[in-house]
């Protein structure tokens, strides 16, 4: 099964037109969550996400 590309959290800023502190910020409200958070607190986001 082939694994699913994610986008770093500067990647899917970039695509989104919006700004990496603005992703975190809706990740600490819980209003928009990364798909993926790593053991070193590095937020992911997947393509699906932009829709």
């Amino acid at each position: 099964m082939p694994t699913k590309k994610l986008l770093s959290i500067s990647e899917f800023a970039k695509i989104a037109q919006t700004t990496r502190r603005t992703l975190i910020f809706y990740d600490q409200k819980d209003i928009f969550k990364p798909a993926k958070i790593a053991e070193n607190g590095y937020r992911y986001y997947s393509y699906g996400q932009l829709y």
